[in-house]
């Protein structure tokens, strides 16, 4: 999340992270993100079980045209946590192991958090 919003507050609440913390590492996130995948770039994406979250927003699988998994690589650089919701659990483990690695390792937005505090 980098925009103010009730998904930012409630991870904020969730994290004991301040909403400033919340919405600067989205920013970071979303700089990450736009490496890959800058804005304009020509995706495929594709659909678990759910379409939408409890917020409306889509759920969606992202890959780019050289196969890149985007969801996967958010996860291994570290630059996004992990977070399924079921019924798409089709690559909970997958993301798991890669979320793990990226954490201990303390890639992207790990590398400056308290790991203790989760």
């Amino acid at each position: 999340e980098f925009h103010k919003n009730e998904k930012a507050l409630l991870d904020s609440k969730r994290s004991g992270f301040s909403l400033e913390k919340i919405l600067a590492m989205g920013k970071s996130s979303y700089q990450h993100l736009n490496k890959p995948v800058p804005i304009g770039s020509e995706v495929k994406l594709s659909s678990d079980r759910a379409k939408l979250d409890r917020f409306g927003r889509t759920l969606s699988y992202l890959y780019l045209n050289d196969g890149t998994f985007i969801n996967k690589l958010m996860l291994a650089d570290g630059y996004a946590y992990l977070h399924t919701v079921a019924p798409n659990v089709q690559f909970k483990s997958e993301f798991s192991r890669a979320a793990s690695k990226a954490r201990r390792n303390r890639a992207g937005l790990w590398a400056d958090v308290d790991l203790d505090r989760f």
